[in-house]
C-alpha cells in the first residue's frame, strides 16, 4: 500500500492572516527594510532582485544579505553576514509571531494529524530558524521534517517515510 504525506509550504500557507492576507513572506520582506540602514526604496529592489536570483533552493537569506551588502558597501564579510542574518532572523520571529497560525490553519492540522497524516514543511529559510518559528507558533509537533533545499530534514528523529 502507498504511503501519503503532505508537504506545506511555510510562507503564506501556515502564517497567513486570514483578514489582511498578510502572510509570513510580506512579514519578511518588511524586516530586511527594518534590519539595513540603507534607503526604504532601492533596498527593496535589491531585495526583490536577490530573491529572483535565490528562489526555487539556489540560496536563501545568507546569499540575500550578501548581494545587499555587496549592492551598497561593495562587499560582504563572514561575519557582517551573520549580523545581519541574526538581526533579520529577530525581526522576522517577531513579526510572524504577531500574525500566528489562524484557527482555521490550527484546527486543519490538528485532523491531519489525528488522521495520522505525516506532515512536512517546504521552505528555503535554514532548518534552526524555521524549527524556531514552529515552535514559537506552537506547531512543531505537527510536523515530521523540513524539506529545504531538496533534501529532507527530520525534526524529531522520524524517520522520512514513517518507519
Amino acid at each position: 500500500m502507498a504511503k501519503s504525506v503532505l508537504v506545506l509550504d511555510f510562507d503564506n500557507c501556515l502564517v497567513l492572516d486570514p483578514h489582511t492576507r498578510t502572510g509570513s513572506e510580506e512579514l519578511k520582506k518588511s524586516a530586511w527594510l527594518t534590519v539595513f540602514p540603507y534607503e526604504p526604496a532601492v533596498l527593496s529592489q535589491v531585495i526583490d532582485e536577490a530573491n529572483q536570483k535565490i528562489a526555487g533552493g539556489r540560496g536563501d537569506r545568507r546569499d540575500v544579505v550578501r548581494i545587499v551588502l555587496e549592492h551598497f558597501a561593495g562587499k560582504a564579510s563572514d561575519n557582517e553576514i551573520a549580523r545581519y542574518c541574526d538581526l533579520f532572523n529577530k525581526e522576522a520571529q517577531a513579526k510572524i509571531l504577531q500574525i500566528g497560525v489562524s484557527r482555521d490553519t490550527l484546527d486543519t492540522l490538528a485532523q491531519l494529524y489525528e488522521l495520522d497524516m505525516p506532515l512536512y514543511i517546504n521552505t528555503a529559510t535554514p532548518t534552526e530558524a524555521v524549527k524556531e518559528s514552529l515552535r514559537a507558533l506552537g506547531i512543531l509537533y505537527f510536523f515530521k521534517g523540513v524539506l529545504l533545499e531538496f533534501r529532507l530534514l527530520r525534526l524529531k528523529g522520524h524517520h522520512p517515510c514513517g518507519g
